[in-house]
């Protein structure tokens, strides 16, 4: 199983860009990982070409999505839109309640501290805690999309093993059925 970390690289208000990499590698990565579930824990990582594929595969494939809202980064806001708009299991986590948004703020989430180690151990119980609700509740509403515009989750689910250029060829022979919309996405995502 995947859990998807979607948290800001660089430097921002709160964090240094090697706090946040401290954050990942030392807090949420062992959090998840050690939570008893069997997640293995990742985000992107910097690549050459086109970034923004590799993160909207992950959040599709990913049974699992932690967005850190730290410092409302537009980077994680997007992802966590996109997210959202393809399916439910995500948690909402943030160093300060005021950057998880009003309207996101009935959704499963945590503020956490990471500077001392009762803060840290604190942190991975909440984590194991709230993967273990989404383990035992996959189906409940955990995003306005879900909740308000239950139809619009319209893209099926796959299994696990879903190959996108797998997924693109078949895509690419079925065109002349299903006229040239399909193509043009496809398209968009190779470039």
């Amino acid at each position: 199983k995947i859990c998807f970390v979607s948290m800001p690289f660089s430097t921002t208000e709160t964090c240094r860009e090697e706090e946040w990499t401290e954050i990942f590698e030392n807090l949420v990565k062992p959090a998840v990982e050690r939570s008893g579930l069997r997640y293995e824990c990742r985000r992107a990582t910097a690549t050459l070409g086109n970034i923004i594929r590799e993160i909207v595969i992950d959040l599709y494939q990913s049974d699992v999505v932690i967005a850190d809202l730290t410092d409302k980064s537009p980077n994680v806001f997007y992802e966590l839109g996109v997210r959202h708009a393809l399916k439910n299991r995500t948690i909402l986590i943030a160093q300060d309640r005021k950057h998880i948004p009003f309207d996101l703020q009935g959704y499963a989430n945590h503020v956490y501290a990471w500077k001392t180690s009762p803060k840290k151990e604190e942190f991975k119980r909440k984590i194991s805690e709230l993967l273990r609700y989404i383990e035992s509740n996959p189906d409940k509403p955990d995003n306005p999309v879900a909740e308000f515009l239950p139809e619009a989750h319209s893209v099926p689910r796959q299994k696990q093993s879903w190959d996108p250029i797998e997924k693109q060829a078949e895509m690419k022979d079925e065109d002349s059925k299903l006229g040239t919309e399909y193509a043009g996405f496809w398209n968009i995502l190779n470039r």
